[in-house]
């Protein structure tokens, strides 16, 4: 079986040229990359997280 050598580039690498647009792509639940940066990744995920709570939370809030 042979493999293709351009499978690999049809992975997409994500590059960030800013904390900010590292920060604003985070989503709830979180990705590997993070875990990879290791403790600074957990703790970005972690505020990330309580962010969307409580925006969750504002808006149930709201809705009533």
């Amino acid at each position: 079986m042979e493999v293709n050598q351009n499978e690999d580039r049809k992975l997409e690498t994500q590059s960030y040229s800013s904390f900010d647009e590292l920060y604003s792509s985070i989503t709830k639940e979180g990705s590997l990359g993070l875990l990879a940066l290791g403790a600074k990744g957990l703790l970005l995920w972690r505020k990330k997280r309580a962010e969307i709570k409580a925006a969750d939370k504002k808006e149930i809030k709201d809705e009533q």
